[in-house]
Formats: C-alpha cells, sequence, structure tokens
C-alpha cells in the first residue's frame, strides 16, 4: 500500500528541533545577560544548530517529493529530487554531529586550564576534525560518479564504479565509532573533578547526569548502525533510507539537546528561585 513514513520523520525530528532551538535561544539568553560570556562552545553549537535545522527543512522538502513512501508510487523525476535533497543533507549532517561534540570539549576547556587538560581535548577536536574530513571523502568517492545515489539513469549512459559493501559500512561504523567514544569520554570526564568542586552533592549528581545525556545520542548512533545490514537487500530503499534518516537525526537532535542543557544551570537555579 501507498503508506509514508515521512509523518513519523517529520512529527519526531520536527519535535525535537523546536526543543533544540529554544534551548538554544535559552542559552544565548543565559551567556549575554548581565553580561556577555560568549565563547568558542556557543559558537560551534549555534553552527551545529544552524545545520540541523537546514538538514531538517532538507528533508522536509524532500517529503514533498515523495522521501519516505516505498518506491513503486513515486515518480523517477521525484525520486530524483528527494535523493539529491538526501545526499547533501547527509553531507551537512556530519558536520553538524561533529560540531556538536567539539561544542562539549569547548565546555569542558572552561572547567580546567592546566596543559595536560587542553592537550587532551584539543587532540578530541583535531580527531573530531580529521574524522569529519575523512568522511565527506568517503562519501564522495565510494561511488563514481556520486550522483548515482539520486539518478539511476548514469547507469545507461556511463560504468558506475562503487566501493564494496564492506568497505562502505566500515567507513560508516568508524565515523559512528568516533562520535559514540567521544560520547562516552565526555560523560566520564566529569568524575575526574567532580569530586574536587565546592558544591552540594546534589547539584555533582546534577553535573553528572547531564553530561551523561550525551549517551541518548550514542544509543540512536547504534540503532542507525544496525538498520545498516538489512540496507543493501532492501529492494524499496527510497522507503527503507527514511528509517536511516530518522535515527540520524535523531542522533544530532539528541546530542544538540544534551550539549546545551548544561549550560542552563544558573537560568533553571533563577527560575525556580522566583517559582
Amino acid at each position: 500500500s501507498d503508506t509514508s513514513m515521512a509523518p513519523l520523520l517529520l512529527g519526531l525530528v520536527g519535535t525535537l528541533q523546536i526543543i533544540s532551538l529554544g534551548l538554544l535561544i535559552a542559552r544565548t539568553w543565559t551567556r549575554t545577560h548581565p553580561t556577555v560570556r560568549l565563547g568558542w562552545d556557543d559558537l560551534t553549537i549555534f553552527v551545529a544548530t544552524l545545520i540541523g535545522t537546514t538538514n531538517y527543512l532538507m528533508l522536509l522538502v524532500a517529503t514533498f517529493h515523495g522521501y519516505g513512501r516505498h518506491t513503486a508510487f513515486v515518480s523517477l523525476p521525484q525520486r530524483m529530487i528527494a535523493g539529491r535533497l538526501v545526499y547533501w543533507a547527509q553531507i551537512l549532517w556530519c558536520w553538524s554531529i561533529t560540531l556538536v561534540k567539539m561544542s562539549i570539549a569547548f565546555l569542558l576547556l572552561r572547567f580546567k586550564t592546566t596543559r595536560a587538560w587542553k592537550w587532551f581535548l584539543h587532540a578530541i577536536i583535531t580527531a573530531l576534525w580529521i574524522s569529519a574530513v575523512v568522511n565527506n571523502i568517503f562519501q564522495f568517492l565510494q561511488c563514481q560518479p556520486y550522483s548515482v545515489y539520486w539518478d539511476p539513469t548514469i547507469f545507461k549512459h556511463q560504468k558506475v564504479r562503487c566501493w564494496s559493501h564492506t568497505t562502505i559500512d566500515a567507513g560508516i561504523i568508524g565515523f559512528s565509532a568516533v562520535t559514540v567514544t567521544t560520547d562516552v569520554i565526555f560523560s566520564l570526564i566529569p568524575l575526574t573533578f567532580i569530586t574536587t568542586l565546592r558544591r552540594p552533592t546534589r547539584e555533582k549528581v546534577a553535573i553528572i547526569l547531564l553530561m551523561a545525556l550525551g549517551l541518548t545520542a550514542s544509543a540512536a548512533s547504534i540503532a542507525r548502525i544496525i538498520q545498516l545490514r538489512g540496507f543493501y537487500t532492501s529492494t524499496d530503499l527510497f522507503y527503507k533510507n527514511t528509517t536511516l534518516s530518522l535515527f540520524a537525526m535523531m542522533e544530532q537532535q539528541l546530542g544538540l539537546i544534551a550539549a546545551t542543557i548544561p549550560t542552563l544551570k544558573s537560568l533553571f537555579e533563577r527560575l525556580i528561585a522566583k517559582i
């Protein structure tokens, strides 16, 4: 039947998108009142949210051209338009995820200023940057010409060369491994200094829980990797790819939310005081 995954994709991701935008506005307000305290962590999360919003709008337009429906019910011209939008959205998505992790690293640099601490976090930032560049190179080179991802008629005019499924999956899993690993590291880092903070125990526990929110994005990343198992055997990729987009966008939006909530502690305290 002519069913569609678009409502689930747009509804769930759209809800998370609204939350992440609202949190970004609140974060910007707290960092500019009463004095301006903006830093690299704020700039990177702003750009990451901007890219995430662009991703969502691109998928929104793609669904108007049939993305999320079964291939048999969508014309080839419509599939080509949607496929092009989804492909470039994936390129941007990679950088949004990377900037989210970099924002957390810059945020952690505010806590400690020792040389070892700086070298460690800057090494993570460099590794994230390199992995994003390599991932983009993979996306462009794994099939030549890469326009085959949205234009299947190319097979009639020229020879298409693609890497093996194992190699392509290895690239995807490798980038996901970097993001998941950094999530785990960032969630464990507060344990290294939380005992030295002169704050109430409830606040220390809250800090640990807030930093651990990044693991929720990792769960979406793992689910996306699991979905790859049936990707190459599917006869309806136009429909099947929507599930991958769903988990990818959930990973992105959950990461944005997790990276912003820990910065709103002072705002929450003022609101509770007023209440």
